[in-house]
């Protein structure tokens, strides 16, 4: 690795992973052996960490400090060594919020993935009336930790110093705090309101939606959930 690679911070780096505190001593097996084996690390390399609250650090890659146990003839472990201060990366996308109605498990692991990638402040899952699920929020393939790796995993592999928080809400708190919710009978589509509700495949029923809530759609053709999540994100996030 180049020396320039701390100039450009967690963009040079070798690789970039999540700790929450950006201690490389923070680390636990298995992103340790992700790191050396699949990204195959060298001693010189550069590793960045963040906590997903915009904080920085970079480590190198090191010969181990310790020695092998007597009568080994192992190899030194190389070692991550932080090198130099926690720096802090500013926003520079709008605060935008996903709220998406539970689907099948595989559809919302997508979702997650692809709006920690864009860069989403909150993603919030909820049940509507019509989502199909076999598991409760909050149970099975719908906890909390499982989703949360989902996005940590997204945000390491995109470089993002931002990890969204997830949560589970209900249709009230969406309407209360004014999402904007995507229907098929909508105006057009708002970029400036920054967020939005994605009802299940087979829409809201009558009953779920308040008459004075604000409504959007998208021209063309009808999306699937995660599609519709991902394109409203995207669009919502950089549009200039």
């Amino acid at each position: 690795m180049k020396s320039d690679s701390f100039s450009s911070g967690h963009f040079g780096s070798k690789a970039h992973t999540f700790e929450r505190d950006c201690n490389p001593k923070g680390l636990g097996d298995d992103v340790l052996h992700h790191l050396f084996r699949v990204k195959r690390l060298r001693v010189g390399d550069v590793v960045s960490l963040t906590d997903g609250n915009g904080r920085v650090s970079l480590a190198r890659v090191e010969e181990s400090s310790s020695s092998p146990p007597r009568g080994k003839r192992t190899s030194q472990v190389p070692e991550l060594v932080a090198a130099g201060d926690i720096y802090r990366v500013e926003p520079s996308l709008p605060v935008v919020e996903v709220a998406l109605s539970v689907i099948d498990s595989d559809k919302v692991d997508l979702a997650i993935t692809k709006l920690t990638e864009l860069g989403v402040a909150s993603i919030h899952l909820f049940m509507a009336e019509r989502s199909n699920s076999t598991h409760a929020l909050g149970e099975g393939r719908f906890r909390l930790d499982r989703l949360t790796k989902i996005a940590i995993e997204a945000l390491s592999q995109s470089r993002g110093c931002f990890l969204p928080k997830i949560s589970f809400v209900d249709l009230p708190y969406l309407i209360e705090n004014n999402f904007a919710f995507l229907t098929f009978d909508g105006d057009g589509f708002d970029p400036y309101l920054r967020k939005y509700v994605i009802g299940p495949e087979g829409g809201f029923a009558q009953s779920e939606i308040p008459l004075n809530v604000k409504r959007c759609s998208f021209p063309g053709n009808v999306l699937r959930s995660e599609t519709a999540a991902i394109a409203a994100a995207a669009i919502s996030l950089f549009y200039v």
